[in-house]
């Protein structure tokens, strides 16, 4: 039964592919025939190796789409109270496909294909009624239990196993259909967080219907807007640079940095200003040099340049 869970959870996964689907109708197929073959006889070797291949299927179609739901259900279930997987996983898996029906009914014509159930002329919905009763069928046919209280478990505690189950997300994530706990039946007070997101919905939507007309207004000016932000933005960084710059070698690294940022991007840029800085300064990699090129260097560069006449003389 684990292996049939495996395939109809993996058929009706967010993740499904055409592939996984085929593998996953392909397991359902020979699962749901032969289990009730090598659950009765269980020397029927036929049936025991179509169950091997429809789990190896299964296998194969979960690894890649995922589970969802009934295990999730099934783990704080098995983990707390002892109970086999496969037994969990079954007892669980009419009761999520039930809850699943509604975000995806008619993927559950494909099950019914898979499990030669006569659905012809049927609506999405009856098909799906139909396919999950032939999924209490087959699992009354194995002596599967029927509910939780089978296993002497307390209805309050039954309570508590959704509140353990919702926080494995990486299976809740597959799940067609969302999980939500039922804490209405504690009161408003218990509520407070579906109460204050919906608020939220509501403050969210007329404030944006109010700033429509606004942005209704602005819009034609976007484009115009977003250019002048660019050209200040590149205005602002080449001052900065060159203010930055110290010596004619600087304007030269900066320089060729700012060609590769527009023709390779910000990486390679960063990569080759590091490297011509290694290249260029040596020792001298984090202080750089000096030449005068700028005014205000004159008073702290430590050796005059020979050749350097500059155009205004200073004033003492």
């Amino acid at each position: 039964m684990d292996a049939l869970v495996h395939a109809v959870e993996a058929y009706l996964s967010n993740f499904a592919t055409p592939i996984t689907d085929a593998l996953a109708v392909k397991a359902m197929n020979l699962i749901v025939h032969a289990l009730p073959k090598a659950f009765a006889p269980p020397n029927n070797l036929q049936a025991r190796e179509d169950m091997a291949t429809g789990s190896l299927l299964a296998g194969l179609a979960f690894g890649n789409a995922g589970v969802g739901a009934v295990h999730a259900l099934a783990y704080p279930l098995g983990g707390r109270y002892h109970l086999a997987n496969g037994v969990t996983n079954a007892l669980l898996l009419p009761f999520v496909m039930e809850w699943n029906k509604l975000a995806c009914v008619e993927r559950f014509r494909g099950i019914a294909v898979a499990f030669h159930e006569p659905v012809a002329g049927l609506s999405d919905d009856a098909a799906a009624h139909a396919v999950i009763q032939r999924m209490h069928k087959l699992c009354a046919d194995v002596e599967i239990p029927s509910g939780l209280r089978s296993f002497d478990i307390s209805e309050s505690a039954i309570s508590e196993l959704p509140a353990e189950a919702i926080k494995v997300e990486r299976l809740l994530r597959n799940n067609s259909r969302v999980l939500t706990l039922e804490r209405y039946k504690q009161g408003k007070a218990a509520m407070n967080s579906i109460f204050g997101g919906s608020g939220s919905f509501r403050w969210g939507t007329n404030t944006g219907l109010l700033l429509l007309p606004i942005v209704s207004l602005v819009e034609p000016i976007l484009g115009i807007a977003l250019a002048l932000t660019l050209f200040i933005q590149g205005y602002v960084s080449v001052r900065i640079g060159i203010m930055e710059a110290r010596s004619q070698r600087d304007l030269g690294i900066a320089g060729i940095i700012a060609a590769m940022l527009v023709i390779k991007g910000a990486t390679w840029a960063f990569g080759v200003g590091i490297l011509l800085c290694a290249l260029i300064y040596g020792k001298r990699f984090f202080s750089g040099e000096v030449d005068k090129t700028f005014v205000k260097d004159w008073d702290e560069a430590a050796q005059p340049v020979a050749d350097f006449e500059p155009a205004v003389p200073l004033r003492k």
